[in-house]
């Protein structure tokens, strides 16, 4: 209610209404017999302290871009004017949304924006230094192909972060020999890096300790809404800055499940480390059941 209020005030409908008024008061205090001219005055005070009031604030709170000089200069101008004003449409919704504490990404820009989070916290130094992930696990050598989100991991870890990092596997997938393969090269790999691993049973969980986050430290929780493929020309997700201690609480429900996600992933691997070699489906699926 009160952004909605300020808006109204900042708007350029009310700065031309309160600069009409203005400029009518002393011509209506002239034109009327008997009027306080003490109190004109101060009306025209009030009025100027609102509009300049609204001008910093919008200095404040909005971004400002250069607009073009010559819509007329252009070859096609009412194109170059359409497309114009959908890309000010899309940036200013953006904005807003940023402004209300959530961002939604698509494609390559998942990615990147992982990246970015993940340095953003050496840079500004926020304590606690810690990333908790939970990988939604369906396809392991797709994981191990994120070389720049890999490479973050490797430079906050180097700067004495801590990542833990809950990898959430379906049962099925759990007992089957290749993805079984396929997973203990995935966690080597983040382990190496210094990765502090863990595992669980995707139907032993909460449908909310499933979801594929990584939170970052207090500050912002990145969920993704749908995986992308190996380029990264697809996938969704979305970036929160707020209610952020709800997803710690997911996480650590999750990784304290059971016997423990550490735990769990260490009788997991040295079950299947040695199933790899001498196969039993039934010592598998044992294992996992117990998990």
């Amino acid at each position: 209610m009160l952004t909605r209020i300020i808006d109204v005030l900042n708007s350029n409908a009310m700065g031309a209404l309160i600069g009409i008024a203005s400029l009518a008061a002393p011509a209506v205090a002239w034109a009327v017999d008997h009027v306080n001219l003490k109190l004109i005055v101060i009306l025209q005070t009030v009025l100027i302290l609102i509009l300049l009031a609204g001008r910093l604030w919008s200095a404040k709170t909005h971004i400002r871009l250069r607009r073009t000089n010559s819509i007329e200069a252009m070859d096609e101008p009412s194109y170059y004017d359409a497309i114009r004003s959908a890309l000010e449409t899309s940036l200013a919704s953006a904005y807003r949304r940023i402004a209300d504490g959530y961002l939604s990404i698509h494609g390559a820009e998942v990615p990147r924006t992982s990246v970015m989070l993940i340095d953003a916290l050496v840079e500004t130094g926020i304590q606690p230094q810690r990333i908790l992930a939970v990988d939604r696990t369906t396809n392991p050598s797709l994981l191990t192909q994120r070389r720049e989100y890999l490479d973050a991991n490797r430079r906050f870890l180097a700067a004495d972060g801590r990542i833990n990092r809950l990898f959430v596997v379906r049962r099925e997938h759990l007992v089957d020999r290749d993805f079984a393969r396929d997973l203990l090269a995935l966690i080597n790999q983040h382990r190496q890096l210094g990765v502090i691993c863990g595992l669980a049973v995707r139907e032993h969980l909460r449908h909310e300790e499933t979801v594929d986050t990584v939170v970052f430290a207090h500050a912002a929780v990145l969920i993704e809404d749908e995986q992308g493929d190996a380029a990264y020309t697809e996938g969704r997700s979305t970036v929160l800055f707020k209610g952020i201690d709800t997803y710690v609480g997911h996480f650590t429900r999750a990784w304290e499940h059971g016997m423990g996600a550490p735990n769990a992933l260490r009788t997991y691997e040295n079950t299947f480390s040695r199933l790899l070699e001498s196969w039993d489906p039934q010592e598998a699926a044992a294992t996992v059941d117990g998990l």
